[in-house]
């Protein structure tokens, strides 16, 4: 009977070849290689199928920006408190949209 360690049992002959093979550095390198192509891949896919969430993500935090500098505006040259003039801010930019739309879309809805 031949014992495990002399290497004659053929049942260990297929661990003993993976363990070389995983320990060969060209086939880690590779191994690193290949690894690393495929986490830019799904990166870059799950960025894909994300756009329109980071764009509107993006968005929401430019329009914050805006309204918040435009409500500290407000505050300086008025007497009312920051939320106020951010809730100012809101209402008049929304009139100004609707007075626009009342001005050129029907020129729109001609053409």
């Amino acid at each position: 009977m031949a014992s495990s360690e002399s290497g004659s049992d053929p049942v260990d002959a297929p661990d003993k070849l993976k363990s070389r093979a995983y320990a060969d550095p060209a086939v880690r390198r590779g191994m690193q290689i290949g690894l690393g192509l495929m986490a830019v891949i799904a990166g870059a896919v799950f960025l894909w199928y994300t756009a329109q969430v980071l764009l509107v993500f993006f968005a929401s935090i430019f329009l914050a920006v805006f309204f918040s500098g435009l409500g500290r505006l407000l505050q300086k040259h008025t007497r009312f408190t920051y939320p106020a003039c951010v809730a100012f801010a809101l209402i008049g930019l929304l009139q100004l949209v609707v007075i626009v739309g009342l001005i050129v879309g029907p020129a729109v809805a001609a053409q």
